[in-house]
């Protein structure tokens, strides 16, 4: 998928990275003209639970 830079109106390939910062998992993309971060969401201890057990669903029924 194609995005924007805003200060810089450039294009690039959005590229999704994640970090932990303490008990939050940062999810965020950099642009590679400016190096400018885009946060694009956080998620608490109970949205990585419910993340990890949608992760699990598909191996348990076989998929």
């Amino acid at each position: 998928m194609q995005v924007t830079c805003d200060p810089y109106h450039k294009e690039f390939e959005l590229n999704n990275q994640e970090k932990r910062v303490g008990k939050l998992i940062v999810g965020f993309f950099v642009c590679p003209n400016c190096n400018r971060k885009y946060t694009v969401y956080l998620m608490d201890a109970q949205a990585i639970a419910a993340k990890e057990d949608s992760e699990r669903v598909p191996k348990l029924a076989g998929g």
